[in-house]
């Protein structure tokens, strides 16, 4: 071989080496290369399946290639059954599950935000993200929100778009009911009137979970009774029978525990008795569950918020929060709307009493300036409302009493005094005489005196007016019983003329009897008449004057009795003076006529006070002897005694007892008030 054969054989050697260099070199990084890879589509593996997001790849036609395993956990199926199917057949979307064709069939296929991601990923190779609405995968049917994040991948020949699928429908959720209870606290912020704000809570707890109808109940802060003041779509027939529940119900009692209810109607119809008539009214709106959630102000039910679904079976959790979360913040709120609407009602009612006082009533602060004042005010004084509220009450007294008038507004700051009787000055300078009644108190939060000044002179007209006719009356009243008095008094000297024409002893008592019992009559209207009351008359001077008519007449030359009157300031009015006068008269007759005295000389007592059951006791008593059968109160045969009971029992309405041990003792006893009667013995 010849030296170029040699050169050149060399040369392919060489070449032959760097090519098999090469090749190992190429071998390693290929090696190198499938172990990165191994490598990576193991972490790609392990990425997909220990994901917390649902991860899917698609083809261009959208249909599965790949699945992590919580996409297979979420869809319920295994990967197998999975691959090839179209996205919306994997997420069961609405339009899948509505149009007989399947994903991509459906008329609002074109606008699928999904679809279009896809193609567009698959066109720009860019990443996108969609949030789209989709029903859930388990066949419960409840709306979910989901984000879905598109992005291109390349797996050799083939490309591939993965995408990223997030449930955000509890995110969503509360995003919506952060908004929901961020306007409802504006709106009830706002909101000055009781069933207007309760509209608002109800609308928003029925938008936020989507239940059907509802209503709020409100809780008497007075009774307990519950009241359905706000309503939506509830029927009719429920309103009528269960709009109102007295506080003694199972209904109150229920809401007053305080603890939210959320169940299926039936649970609720166990939970709280019911009538069977009551139930199946209940069954028949179609309810399938219901919420009762208490409204709370601190450890107190003030309302109640209901809802009822007719599409679904349980409140969800959600649901459940939003509305307990909504209960806790109205709570308060309503309250301070109902407080304040009370007193904007008692605030109209104090100024409708205000304005129609026909006296002038001021509200004047400790200096004395105005701070307001009734219309009254400025009719009567002829002053702008402006002007008062620029003046000082000083200055609404004539100019030289306005010292006297500081003195007793001062008076009245200390609580001296409440009155005040200096006149008021008109703009014209006309005096109006009034009498000024104050109090103490507050206006606005400050200390107040509030004061209303009635104008007198109609009242001294009406006194003026009453006086004229008390002395007219008092003039009538002493002419009657002064012509009464001279009327018996003539009936008296008649019978006493017509008694001296008469021989027969026993006739001739009967005149003198007769004589004493009017003469008795008689006395009563002398003293009145010659008295300043009219009605009452002193007991004791009444029996005086009387016991010395009597002793008069009956007592002759022989020796006169020791009489004693012990009556004290025992009152009697005509209706008892009258009767009681009688009564004695004819008593103490008996005892000048027929007693005989134990001792030298007759005594003759008479007694009354008061008792403390009303009742006035009197006793008259001498210390004669007399045959009991000739006392004997039942068997009376004479008008004497019986005339005696008769006015005791009837016209005194009393009682009397008799007592013969020591002489003769009447114990009479009446009441102070006795019934008006229009008959007589």
């Amino acid at each position: 071989m010849g030296t170029t054969d040699r050169k050149k054989c060399a040369d392919r050697m060489l070449t032959l080496e760097n090519r098999i260099r090469e090749l190992e070199t190429d071998l390693t990084r290929a090696r190198e290369e499938a172990s990165g890879f191994r490598m990576k589509a193991s972490k790609f593996e392990a990425v997909l399946n220990h994901s917390p997001m649902s991860i899917v790849i698609v083809d261009r036609d959208a249909r599965l290639t790949g699945t992590s395993r919580h996409a297979e956990r979420m869809a319920g199926d295994f990967t197998g059954q999975l691959m090839g199917q179209r996205f919306g057949e994997f997420l069961r979307c609405i339009h899948h599950l509505d149009s007989p064709g399947g994903c991509g069939k459906g008329p609002a296929c074109g606008q699928c935000s999904i679809r279009q991601a896809v193609r567009k990923t698959f066109e720009t190779g860019t990443a996108r993200t969609e949030e789209a609405v989709w029903f859930a995968f388990l066949g419960d049917r409840a709306p979910k929100q989901l984000r879905i994040i598109s992005a291109p991948v390349h797996t050799g020949e083939k490309d591939r778009v993965i995408l990223f699928i997030e449930d955000i429908t509890h995110k969503k959720q509360t995003e919506r009911l952060m908004k929901a209870q961020r306007d409802l606290g504006t709106t009830l912020g706002m909101a000055d009137n009781l069933n207007g704000a309760m509209e608002t809570c109800l609308k928003a707890a029925m938008q936020i979970t989507g239940f059907d109808c509802g209503g709020i109940y409100l809780v008497s802060p007075d009774t307990g009774d519950l009241t359905l003041a706000v309503h939506e779509n509830l029927p009719g027939a429920f309103i009528e029978a269960a709009g109102f529940f007295p506080s003694d119900s199972p209904q109150a009692g229920f809401i007053r525990k305080g603890i939210p209810f959320h169940r299926s109607l039936e649970e609720l119809m166990e939970a709280i008795p019911m009538t069977a008539e009551q139930k199946e009214m209940r069954r028949s709106f179609g309810w399938l569950s219901v919420s009762v959630i208490p409204v709370m102000h601190g450890s107190r039910a003030i309302a109640a918020l209901n809802l009822a679904s007719t599409k679904k079976r349980a409140a969800s959790e959600h649901d459940r929060y939003a509305l307990e979360t909504m209960a806790s913040q109205i709570g308060g709120r309503l309250d301070r709307i109902r407080i304040e609407q009370a007193l904007e009602v008692s605030r109209r009612n104090f100024y409708s009493l205000f304005e129609s006082l026909d006296d002038l009533l001021f509200v004047v602060d400790p200096s004395g300036k105005i701070l307001t004042h009734n219309q009254v005010v400025e009719t009567c004084l002829g002053y702008s409302s402006d002007e008062l509220a620029e003046m000082n009450l000083l200055d609404l007294h004539p100019h030289s009493m306005q010292g006297d008038a500081a003195i007793v507004f001062k008076d009245m700051l200390e609580g001296k005094t409440t009155c005040c009787s200096i006149p008021v000055q008109t703009r014209d300078g006309s005096l109006i005489p009034v009498e000024t009644k104050v109090a103490l108190g507050s206006w606005d939060g400050r200390k107040a005196v509030f004061g209303i000044a009635r104008d007198t002179i109609e009242i001294k007209r009406s006194e003026a007016s009453l006086q004229k006719a008390l002395k007219e009356k008092e003039s009538l009243l002493r002419e009657i019983h002064h012509r009464v008095k001279n009327n018996l008094q003539v009936v008296s000297s008649l019978l006493c003329l017509q008694s001296r024409k008469v021989y027969d002893k026993k006739t001739a008592d009967i005149f003198h009897k007769t004589e004493t019992r009017v003469r008795a009559m008689a006395l009563v209207h002398e003293i009145l008449y010659q008295s300043d009351d009219f009605s009452d008359i002193r007991l004791q001077h009444y029996l005086e004057r009387l016991l010395d008519h009597l002793v008069l007449i009956y007592a002759g030359g022989a020796t006169l009795p020791d009489i004693k009157i012990r009556t004290g300031d025992v009152i009697l009015n005509t209706e008892q003076a009258i009767p009681c006068g009688l009564v004695v008269t004819e008593l103490v007759t008996n005892s000048l006529k027929y007693a005989v005295p134990a001792g030298p000389r007759l005594s003759i007592s008479i007694c009354a006070h008061t008792e403390r059951e009303g009742e006035l006791a009197m006793t008259v008593a001498d210390n004669g002897r007399c045959p009991p059968e000739d006392l004997d109160p039942a068997g009376a045969a004479t008008l004497g005694l019986s005339l005696v009971t008769g006015l005791i029992r009837e016209q005194l309405e009393g009682r009397f007892k008799l007592d013969l041990e020591n002489g003769v003792c009447w114990h009479i006893r009446w009441p102070r008030t006795i019934r008006r009667r229009d008959d007589s013995i």
